[in-house]
């Protein structure tokens, strides 16, 4: 069968929509744009089963900064 969800985008939230397993493994995401957006999944395949419908806020990803070693393996030798 088929499983169809639609959420209205609201002001001042851009939402994420994700269709999740019983388990909690994301199966579809609808992210379409910013804040009023409205998000949907019209046609998404499903067996007999519980599912997870999770609405979230989108947050942009922060590039994470690169792990300095400070270990003694990572200090050139003295000379």
């Amino acid at each position: 069968g088929t499983l169809a969800v639609s959420l209205t985008g609201i002001d001042d939230a851009d939402l994420v929509l994700e269709l999740a397993d019983a388990a909690g493994k994301v199966l579809y995401t609808s992210d379409n744009g910013p804040a009023r957006t409205a998000e949907g999944l019209p046609n998404a395949p499903c067996e007999a089963g519980r599912y997870r419908i999770v609405v979230r806020g989108f947050v942009k990803p922060v590039k994470k900064k690169p792990r300095v070693r400070t270990d003694a393996a990572s200090m050139p030798s003295a000379p």
